[in-house]
């Protein structure tokens, strides 16, 4: 079960995702999913588990697990590092895996699904499918950089990078 992102945070706003009888089941192994293993690779395995362990409803306790799980934008050697908060992140990468593993278009007005054997969706969906998950790719190397920039507080970090998708 789902820890941080639950079904409800895909109601509204930018990372809606239309929900029916259909769609539930399959959003909900979605989140179960790649909720862990985005945050595994986030932080590697150790810490990850002691994130996990950390969390009362959702939110983390620990100091330092509240400051990579909030927002946050810093300024270094000319260049903006901005983080949306682990929420946001994983929002974003699994909106982006949800839309991956349906024939059907999610449009603010519905599920839509192709009729004609011979016909494909055009690219509206792709673009942001792509766009939404590389910006949780963004937030996930914002919070990573925090990580080794502060890396006595995190002895335990273990994270993999994460690489952008293209749209061919």
């Amino acid at each position: 079960m789902s820890s941080v992102v639950k079904l409800t945070d895909f109601k509204v706003g930018k990372y809606k995702i239309p929900q029916n009888t259909n769609t539930v089941d399959t959003l909900q192994e979605v989140l179960d999913e790649w909720e862990v293993r985005n945050i595994n690779y986030l932080l590697g395995c150790d810490l990850a588990t002691l994130f996990f362990d950390d969390l009362v409803d959702g939110v983390p306790q620990e100091q330092r697990f509240i400051d990579i799980y909030n927002s946050f934008c810093k300024d270094e050697s000319n260049c903006i590092i901005e983080s949306e908060g682990i929420k946001t992140m994983l929002k974003g990468m699994i909106w982006g895996r949800a839309a991956e593993l349906t024939d059907s278009v999610l449009t603010t007005v519905g599920t839509k699904t192709n009729n004609n054997a011979n016909s494909e969706n055009t690219g509206l969906q792709n673009g942001m499918m792509y766009r939404l998950y590389n910006q949780g790719v963004d937030t996930s190397r914002a919070i990573q950089w925090f990580i080794c920039d502060n890396s006595d507080i995190y002895p335990e970090y273990n994270g993999q990078f994460f690489d952008k998708k293209i749209w061919l």
